[in-house]
C-alpha cells in the first residue's frame, strides 16, 4: 500500500483555511468591543452635560427674553442697572435668550437641564459625523474621548452652545457642497459647473449664519469659515497645481461665484440682529474685554495658566497634527484655516478649547478618508494588530468608566461646582436673601459685589435695578474695571461708593476678597448689617432715610443666623456651616461684639 504524505505547501494552505475563521471572529468581536466603547464615549458625554443649573449668566439671559416678550422689542440698552441704564447694548442673544426663555416657561430648570444634554451631545455628534461617516468613528473610540474632555470643559447653557451647533452644521453643509460638486462629470474644463449645481447647500450658508448671528458673538467664525471655503474654491480653479491641493470637480472649471454670493447674503444678514449696523462694534468689544478682563474672568485664562487644559491641548494637538500631516497629499485650505484658527483661539483665552479640541479630533478622522471609501467601516491594516485594538478600548472604557463614577455615582459636591442632575444648582443661588428683599425692600439703590452677583438679582429681582453684573458689553470698560478693582481693595470700592451713594449693599462673602472688604465697611460705623447667610451678607447705609428701616431690622453680629441651610446633601449643607462659621470668624477678627461660636447643625 502507497502512503501518501502531504506537501509542506499543502499543510500550510489547510493552516491558513482553518485560521481564516478564527481570524474573522476575532475581527468580529473586536468590532463589536470597539461599539461598546463608542457607546461608553456617548454616555459619558450625556454624564458631562445632565447637570444642574448654576448661578451664572443664565440669570441674565433669561430676564433679557422676559424683558423683550413683555415690551414687544429687544433692549438695546442697558436697562437692568441703574448706574448705566441708557448705556448701548452692543451685544446680544435673541435667538439663544428666545430658546432659553421657551424651555424654562414650559419646563422649568429641568426643562434647561435637558437642553444643556441634548445640545452638548448633538454638537459632539456633529463634529463625529463631520470628522468621519460613524461607522468609522466607531473604532476612534479613543481620540473622541480625548475630544469630548476638552468640549467638556464649556457644557453648560451658554451662548457657546449654539455657536458650536452652526458651526459644525457649516462645516458639514461645505462638504455636502463639495461633494456636490465633484460628482459632476464635465468633459470641458474650460466651462464652469452651472451655478445651480450644489446650490441648495450654498443656500443653507446665510440661514445658518443669520441664525448664529442672532445667538452668539462670535458669529464672525462664520464668515471666516466661508472665507476659507472660497478661498479653496479660487485655489483649486486658478492654481490647482499647489501640491496636495484637493481637486473640487472632474474636469470642469471650479465654480467660485456662488460662493461669493453665499458670503455676500450672510453679510448682509448680520445686520438682521436687534443690533441693526451697531453689530459692527462686537468683535472691538470682545477683543476688548478679553484683554482688559483677563484677570478677573476665568475663561480668558492663558492656556499655560491651566494644567489640566493644556495637558488637553496637547494631547488633542497631537492627534491634529497627525491629520494633518497624514492629510498632506490632498488637503483642504477649510481644514487647514480652522485648525490654525481654532489654535490662535486657544492661545488667546483658555476658553479657545472647546474649538480646538474636537476639530483637531475631526481633522485626524478625516485623513482616514483616503485610506478606505466611506462605506468601509473597517480600521486600516495598521489599526487592527489585537494588542493596539485592545489596549485603545482599555484605556477608552478607563476614562469613561473615571467620568461616569465621578458623575453619577459618587460625584465630588461643592457649592458653586458641578452639580449632576436636573434642575437648579443646590447652594449658590441667593434664594433665601432675595425672599428677605422682596418682604425687606432697603431704601436707596443697591451696590452688589462681586459684579457676578448682579445676574441672579436681575432675574430673581427685577424690581432692584443692579450696581453691575456679568455683561462685559453693557457698561463702560473704565466703570468695570473699577468695579473689578473694588473687590480687591478698599480704596477702590470708596470710590465707587462716594461717586454713586448707594444706599446698601448685597455681597456673596463666600469670595474671601470680597468678604474683607463688606467686614471693613462693617467696622466703619457707616454701614450695618441686616441680613446673613451661608451665602450673602446685606449691609445698609447709615443715613436719615434709612433709620427708621435699620431701628427694625438692625443686626449684631451674634444674631446672624443662616436661613439657607440645605436639607440634604449633607456634604453641601456641612459646606454651608463652614462658610458661615468662616465669615464669623473673620468678623470677631474685625472686632467683633460677641465671640464666635460655631452654629449647631439644626434642621
Amino acid at each position: 500500500m502507497t502512503t501518501l504524505t502531504p506537501t509542506t505547501s499543502a499543510v500550510r494552505a489547510a493552516g491558513s483555511a482553518a485560521a481564516i475563521p478564527l481570524l474573522a471572529s476575532a475581527a468580529r468581536r473586536a468590532a463589536r468591543a470597539e461599539r461598546l466603547a463608542f457607546a461608553t464615549v456617548l454616555l459619558a458625554c450625556v454624564a458631562f452635560a445632565l447637570i444642574r443649573q448654576p448661578c451664572n449668566d443664565i440669570g441674565w439671559h433669561l430676564a433679557t427674553a422676559r424683558t423683550a416678550f413683555d415690551t414687544g422689542h429687544w433692549p438695546i440698552n442697558n436697562t437692568f442697572s441703574h448706574t448705566h441704564p441708557d448705556y448701548p447694548l452692543d451685544q446680544q442673544y435673541p435667538l439663544f435668550q428666545t430658546v432659553l426663555y421657551g424651555i424654562h416657561r414650559i419646563a422649568g430648570w429641568n426643562g434647561l437641564s435637558v437642553l444643556n444634554t441634548a445640545g452638548w451631545l448633538l454638537v459632539f455628534l456633529l463634529f463625529v459625523r463631520w470628522g468621519s461617516p460613524l461607522r468609522r468613528a466607531v473604532w476612534l473610540h479613543l481620540p473622541w474621548m480625548i475630544g469630548l474632555l476638552a468640549l467638556q470643559r464649556r457644557m453648560i447653557v451658554r451662548p457657546d452652545l449654539f455657536t458650536m451647533i452652526f458651526l459644525a452644521a457649516e462645516l458639514l453643509v461645505i462638504d455636502r457642497y463639495i461633494a456636490a460638486l465633484r460628482n459632476t462629470e464635465n468633459a470641458d474644463p474650460a466651462r464652469p459647473l452651472p451655478c445651480h449645481r450644489g446650490a441648495p447647500w450654498l443656500l443653507c450658508l446665510p440661514i445658518i449664519h443669520w441664525a448664529w448671528a442672532n445667538s452668539h458673538q462670535l458669529f464672525p467664525l462664520s464668515l471666516a469659515v466661508q472665507g476659507l471655503l472660497i478661498s479653496h474654491l479660487a485655489l483649486a480653479r486658478w492654481a490647482p497645481r499647489i501640491p496636495g491641493l484637493q481637486p473640487v470637480t472632474r474636469g470642469a472649471a471650479v465654480p467660485v461665484l456662488p460662493a461669493v454670493g453665499a458670503f455676500l447674503t450672510s453679510l448682509a444678514a448680520s445686520f438682521l440682529t436687534p443690533l441693526g449696523t451697531g453689530i459692527v462694534h462686537v468683535l472691538a468689544n470682545t477683543s476688548g474685554s478679553l484683554a482688559h478682563h483677563r484677570g478677573d474672568v476665568q475663561e480668558f485664562a492663558y492656556l499655560w495658566q491651566r494644567p489640566w487644559e493644556l495637558q488637553l491641548a496637547i494631547a488633542c494637538g497631537i492627534f491634529g497634527v497627525v491629520g494633518l500631516w497624514r492629510m498632506r497629499r490632498s488637503w483642504r485650505l477649510v481644514d487647514v484655516g480652522l485648525w490654525c484658527g481654532s489654535l490662535v483661539m486657544m492661545l488667546s483665552a483658555v476658553r479657545g478649547l472647546v474649538f480646538f479640541g474636537p476639530v483637531s479630533i475631526a481633522i485626524f478622522a478625516r485623513s482616514f478618508a483616503t485610506d478606505a471609501p466611506a462605506a468601509d467601516p473597517a480600521p486600516p491594516a495598521r489599526f487592527r494588530a489585537p494588542v493596539l485594538r485592545g489596549a485603545t478600548i482599555a484605556v477608552t472604557l478607563l476614562l469613561a468608566a473615571n467620568v461616569l463614577f465621578h458623575r453619577w455615582i459618587s460625584p465630588p459636591l461643592a457649592l458653586g461646582g458641578t452639580q449632576p442632575g436636573l434642575g437648579r444648582s443646590l447652594g449658590d443661588w441667593p434664594d433665601a436673601a432675595v425672599a428677605f428683599l422682596r418682604d425687606n425692600p432697603p431704601p436707596g439703590d443697591m451696590l452688589n459685589l462681586p459684579w457676578s452677583l448682579g445676574s441672579p438679582l436681575i432675574w430673581e429681582l427685577p424690581q432692584k435695578p443692579v450696581f453691575v453684573d456679568a455683561r462685559l458689553e453693557a457698561y463702560p470698560r473704565d466703570f468695570l474695571v473699577a468695579c473689578m478693582a473694588a473687590e480687591h481693595d478698599d480704596a477702590a470700592l470708596a470710590d465707587l461708593i462716594a461717586r454713586y451713594q448707594p444706599g446698601w449693599l448685597i455681597a456673596n462673602h463666600r469670595d474671601a476678597d470680597v468678604r474683607t472688604r463688606v467686614l471693613n465697611l462693617l467696622a466703619t460705623g457707616e454701614w450695618s448689617c441686616v441680613y446673613a447667610d451661608t451665602l450673602a451678607l446685606i449691609l445698609v447705609r447709615e443715613s436719615p432715610a434709612a433709620q427708621s428701616y435699620l431701628q427694625h431690622r438692625r443686626l449684631t453680629p451674634d444674631a446672624w443666623k443662616p436661613q439657607d441651610l440645605l436639607d440634604a446633601p449633607q456634604s453641601l449643607r456641612d459646606l454651608q456651616h463652614a462658610a458661615f462659621d468662616q465669615l464669623r470668624a473673620d468678623q470677631s477678627a474685625h472686632g467683633a461684639q460677641s465671640s464666635v461660636t460655631t452654629l449647631p447643625d439644626e434642621r
